[in-house]
């Protein structure tokens, strides 16, 4: 249970919830699924809507490995998580700035209303792009700063 990482990405989050005896699959564009633990060990995963697609569960419940090719690891301590929401310039909270994230795409909107569209580039680094400016940004080990190229930075709560 909980939250994965499609193809090992962070910025590709799925989750498997408890809905009773079922479980719910949620895949890295949003599309869900019933599925059913299958097994003696208990170690299979039937994705009942997505023809069948069978996960084999490592031993060290870290992978799945799907039928279909593709895989689901455990998102790591170094994963950003969800950077949704709203944050704010130097800390400050007159300055209110936004990020709107959608499986592997970024939206920010600055303090003064500018739109620029990002992505993840690695663990904990993200590049946005600000009307053809590229800007980078390293996400604080917590997710709760991120500290831009220019010299600036954003965090989730006001000072």
């Amino acid at each position: 249970l909980g939250a994965w990482c499609a193809q090992g990405d962070p910025s590709r989050p799925t989750t498997i919830l408890s809905s009773g005896f079922d479980l719910t699959l949620t895949n890295e564009n949003g599309a869900t699924s019933t599925g059913q633990p299958q097994g003696m060990s208990r170690n299979t995963i039937v994705a009942l809507q997505w023809d069948l697609v069978n996960g084999t569960i490592t031993s060290d419940g870290q992978r799945i490995d799907w039928t279909n090719g593709t895989f689901w690891s455990r998102c790591s301590a170094n994963s950003p998580g969800n950077l949704d929401g709203l944050w704010f310039a130097a800390g400050d909270a007159s300055r209110q700035c936004s990020i709107r994230q959608r499986y592997g795409t970024l939206i920010f909107r600055n303090e003064q209303g500018v739109v620029g569209r990002g992505s993840f580039d690695g663990p904990m680094h993200l590049t946005a792009d600000w009307s053809g400016t590229l800007i980078g940004a390293r996400i604080s080990r917590n997710g709760k700063r991120l500290d831009w190229s220019n010299g600036t930075f954003w965090t989730r709560s006001p000072f």
